[in-house]
């Protein structure tokens, strides 16, 4: 009951801010065409999907802390591995479909070509889909989602639309540069290596830190239910300021996935016209001052990924 109200809170005071950047200026940069019905309702499903993972993550972080008082930071770290794993491999098959509708990609040189791909990427026989984006966004993406026999490419039906083939081929060349070089395991092992570190920090400073929270949060023990709050409050700090480690990391992946797709695709040009096309229909900043890209980018610049794409060398 107190996670419900607590979704409920979090959910009332995030919706303007939601509506603000997901709704109002998606419409104002004429980067999607959805109705004010249509997006209230993604936003709600994903609310609900958040409180299942509220209600998961810290019913069995409670669990751990009052079941092993003394080595809760390793139980907990136990218990939260194959969370993790399920949210990386799974949840992206079960969750995904509830938001959109995923159709088999229909027979046609591009599906051929796209196998063929696959093939060379360790995917034989990979199924292709189409996904209808467009019901959300005008942006262009593809992806690959699943591990071994559950992996399938999906093509934005946006991205379909309004690129020729060869720079949709670019595009899954990259995404499939992210199976290819294991990228998703080695995001897993990260993540649970981090997940360990972090959970050993708070093991020696939580009882601490909660003993210094001021009164009037009301939280009157480790175990009481009113520290969620206080602790996700941290933890949106911490993340913060610890974006940009994640994305240094994530750029020198998105780099290598680049250069897998260059490999496969054989086709500089294509890629380069690819980068120009995300730069003008999803409004990317090809070229953002050097603190804002290390802070926030998750991907090298635009002009970085066409520079490389052409055989540029910048010293």
């Amino acid at each position: 009951m107190y996670l419900a109200m607590l979704v409920f809170v979090l959910a009332v005071l995030r919706l303007p801010y939601s509506w603000y950047v997901s709704f109002h200026n998606e419409h104002a940069f004429n980067l999607t065409h959805q109705s004010f019905i249509s997006w209230l309702g993604d936003f709600v499903k994903d609310e609900l999907v958040y409180a299942v993972e509220l209600a998961v993550g810290w019913g069995v972080a409670f669990f751990a802390y009052l079941k092993f008082p003394r080595r809760w930071p390793l139980a907990l770290w136990a218990l939260m591995t194959p969370l993790i794993a399920f949210v990386i491999f799974v949840y992206p098959l079960i969750v995904d479909p509830l938001f959109n509708k995923y159709e088999p990609m229909p027979p046609s040189p591009l599906h051929t070509s796209i196998e063929k791909l696959a093939a060379e990427s360790g995917i034989p026989n990979a199924p292709v889909f189409v996904v209808d984006k467009s019901r959300q966004t005008d942006k262009l993406n593809a992806e690959v989602t699943g591990l071994g026999s559950s992996a399938r490419v999906v093509v934005w039906d946006t991205t379909l639309n309004k690129l020729p083939e060869d720079q949709v081929l670019a595009i899954i060349g990259h995404e499939l540069g992210h199976y290819a070089l294991g990228h998703v395991l080695i995001g897993f092992a990260l993540s649970v290596v981090a997940l360990l570190v972090g959970l050993m920090v708070l093991g020696l400073a939580f009882e601490p830190l909660v003993k210094r929270l001021p009164r009037r949060w009301g939280v009157q023990s480790p175990a009481d239910l009113a520290v969620v709050p206080a602790l996700m409050l941290l933890f949106s700090v911490l993340g913060f300021f610890g974006e940009p480690i994640d994305n240094g990391i994530s750029r020198l992946i998105e780099h290598q996935a680049d250069a897998f797709g260059l490999q496969i695709t054989g086709n500089r040009a294509a890629m380069a016209r690819t980068f120009v096309s995300l730069a003008r229909e999803n409004l990317s900043d090809p070229d953002p001052p050097a603190f804002i890209q290390f802070w926030f980018f998750s991907h090298p610049s635009l002009r970085e990924r066409i520079d490389f794409a052409l055989g540029i060398t910048n010293k």
